[in-house]
């Protein structure tokens, strides 16, 4: 009986358990869909500036090259 009583509870603690890594889920994706715009928005800028550092690095080094 008592063997049985052990079960149950360790099998109730298992399932509050996973309830609490459901709830943590839920809300990381709630902060996900809340912060997704504003992290996009910077990722396009971020891919702007990048390309144009790149540009500005090649004509950099089309110059260096032209003067030798």
């Amino acid at each position: 009986m008592k063997r049985a009583d052990n079960a149950i509870n360790e099998r109730d603690e298992i399932r509050y358990q996973v309830k609490e890594k459901i709830v943590k889920a839920s809300d990381l994706e709630e902060k996900i869909k809340k912060y997704s715009p504003k992290l996009q928005k910077q990722n396009n800028e971020t891919g702007i500036l990048e390309g144009i550092f790149s540009i500005i690095g090649i004509i950099t080094f089309e110059v260096i090259i032209m003067r030798d």
